[in-house]
């Protein structure tokens, strides 16, 4: 049963790769990869630490899009990547995402909980909000974010947390 809890978040993650390859050839795309750091607490368990490997595919539109801010292209990404939790026993939660960034990094996501207590569900859907930030000054030639995040839970015995991702980009 575990291994099957795999099966979904894999799935989403090849339909939106095949949905994202339809994008216009135009559009500029791009791949981030990074770790991230932070804590997590919910679904009665102790607040513990986090780690993570994150692996995003973005792209940006080729039209400035029509909203509430004038002239600004809109960037999409679909990320998926395992987070580990340490508590007595190490808690793996590999995920899928999608999202946007609109000033702030907003998306949504699926989360499946292996080796978890009882204390945690199995699987659950969050939301994540992000704030990247560039890091030009420090490193000129290398394309590196830094993003403060907030990914909470929806539902019983589910995880809220908080971190930071590093991340490097590079176009595609």
């Amino acid at each position: 049963m575990r291994r099957r809890r795999f099966l979904i978040p894999f799935s989403i993650f090849l339909v939106s790769l095949a949905a994202l390859e339809r994008a216009d050839a135009s559009n500029d795309h791009f791949v981030v990869l990074g770790p991230s750091v932070g804590f997590a607490t919910g679904g009665d368990l102790e607040t513990a630490a986090l780690l993570s490997v994150d692996l995003s595919y973005a792209f940006m539109t080729s039209e400035p899009a029509r909203s509430f801010i004038p002239n600004i292209k809109h960037l999409f990404w679909l990320s998926g990547g395992c987070r580990f939790l340490f508590q007595e026993e190490h808690i793996y939660l590999p995920y899928v995402e999608v999202g946007g960034w609109w000033i702030l990094n907003l998306g949504v996501g699926y989360t499946a909980a292996v080796n978890g207590p009882e204390a945690l569900g199995d699987h659950f859907f969050h939301a994540f909000v992000g704030a990247p930030l560039p890091v030009p000054l420090l490193f000129e030639k290398i394309p590196l974010l830094v993003e403060p995040y907030y990914r909470p839970a929806f539902g019983e015995r589910v995880l809220h947390e908080a971190g930071l991702l590093i991340k490097y980009a590079a176009e595609i």
